[in-house]
């Protein structure tokens, strides 16, 4: 009966590292909604599909990094921009062109 229940304990779905500790949520909620900006201004011409590649991106990184240990909002943030790859204004799609007068 005891084998039975390790087993069961083993094969559980839970995440490990406590991922539903309120404080590690807090602190990958946070890190994404000051992260999310710093990769948009990256890639300010985007289509809807390159931005869930990069919000899905970010949410992976973010729960690697906890899974890795990391829980505190600042460093998360940093170790995320490193990790994720950030396209500069050249290399995004065409910027529209600027209309001039004359």
């Amino acid at each position: 009966m005891a084998a039975h229940r390790e087993v069961v304990a083993m094969s559980s779905s839970t995440p490990p590292f406590g991922f539903f500790d309120p404080h590690i949520l807090a602190a990958l909620e946070q890190t994404f909604n000051v992260t999310w900006p710093v990769l948009e201004a990256h890639e300010p011409f985007r289509d809807s599909e390159r931005e869930a590649e990069l919000k899905l991106g970010l949410s992976q990184t973010l729960v690697a990094l906890v899974a890795e240990g990391v829980t505190d909002a600042n460093r998360l943030r940093n170790l995320a921009l490193e990790r994720l790859p950030l396209r500069l204004h050249s290399s995004a799609a065409p910027r529209p062109p600027v209309c001039t007068e004359n």
